[in-house]
């Protein structure tokens, strides 16, 4: 991982597995390393976890294959566990508990669920990558609606 400032790159963390990362509005670097099991955030050049499922209660134990960070730095993950046919996406604010809030269930035929983002209104977009389509959850409701369904030719 590199950053670059001032047109110079600079070696951040060279020895790393991640399967997705965002970077918060106010600049916190958060990671997902491979199997989803754990969150990560930068600071100082140290990883440091946020929160590990194995930490939680069974019910809220998670596998993560997205994430998304809010400006007050709220985590949003997209929960991901075909083997236990769980599709759903957790909020989880630091500042208050690391125990998930369940703030969206995710209909279990979507084939492969890839990435989200939460916008400052609170609307949270799921991308379905093997349906070719963008699901929506508006503030308040728990039930995805599909808002773009890709061409099969483009």
């Amino acid at each position: 991982l590199v950053s670059f400032e001032h047109g110079a790159g600079r070696v951040v963390l060279d020895d790393f597995d991640c399967n997705n990362l965002f970077c918060s509005p106010t600049g916190v670097l958060y990671l997902l390393p491979v199997g989803g099991r754990v969150i990560q955030k930068l600071v100082a050049l140290t990883l440091q976890t946020v929160v590990a499922a194995e930490s939680l209660p069974a019910e809220l134990q998670f596998v993560a294959v997205g994430i998304c960070v809010t400006k007050d730095e709220v985590i949003y993950v997209l929960d991901v566990d075909d083997d236990n046919d769980i599709h759903r996406i957790l909020r989880i604010n630091p500042s208050e508990s690391l125990k998930p809030t369940v703030v969206g269930q995710v209909p279990s035929d979507q084939t492969d669920l890839w990435s989200l983002f939460v916008t400052e209104a609170g609307t949270i977009y799921v991308l379905d990558q093997g349906e070719r389509k963008v699901l929506a959850f508006r503030p308040g409701s728990t039930s995805a609606i599909e808002v773009l369904q890709c061409l099969d030719d483009f």
